[in-house]
């Protein structure tokens, strides 16, 4: 999303140019697509009150998410890039399965991210389906077959 300034508005066409936020400094956009609204008219509170876009708080997203999947960490270069990914603040990471081949190796990649991102969400794939117990930490964590 982005907060526009309106340029002109010419039937459900607006100009803007972009206070913050995602996509294009200026340009043309349609307000509605037949009955849905796509950009409202609105002014953030601390805009509202006299402050500048550039101390709003509408500068900084309250939470900005990523979605990964297929990392594979079996292979070192993988591992290594997630190792070197930096901290991000008010972050939510889904991951969408195929971390890795064994149990410790996902084990590896989701404490990995849990470093990097606040909230990580994670749902198995189908390489996690094959993975079997290599080590006895293993073997007691999937002797819960219903979990993983």
């Amino acid at each position: 999303g982005a907060l526009l300034k309106e340029v002109q508005l010419v039937g459900d066409r607006l100009q803007f140019s972009k206070l913050a936020g995602d996509g294009p400094d200026e340009g043309w956009i349609s307000t509605r697509l037949k009955s849905k609204v796509l950009a409202v008219r609105a002014m953030p509170d601390d805009l509202d009150s006299g402050r500048r876009i550039e101390d709003s708080a509408v500068h900084r997203p309250a939470m900005t998410f990523f979605a990964i999947s297929d990392v594979h960490v079996e292979r070192r270069e993988n591992m290594k890039w997630l190792e070197s990914l930096p901290k991000f603040d008010r972050s939510t990471l889904l991951v969408a399965g195929d971390l890795g081949v064994s149990l410790r190796q996902v084990e590896q990649a989701l404490r990995g991210f849990k470093a990097k991102f606040d909230h990580v969400f994670y749902c198995y794939g189908n390489h996690e389906t094959w993975a079997r117990p290599q080590n006895k930490e293993d073997q007691m964590a999937y002797s819960y077959q219903d979990s993983f």
